[in-house]
């Protein structure tokens, strides 16, 4: 996935890690 993440990249960071 390549796509502009600055401070989106935190919530689905810890979207991913709650989700894992």
């Amino acid at each position: 996935m390549q796509f502009p993440v600055r401070r989106r990249s935190l919530s689905l960071f810890s979207f991913f890690c709650n989700a894992a």
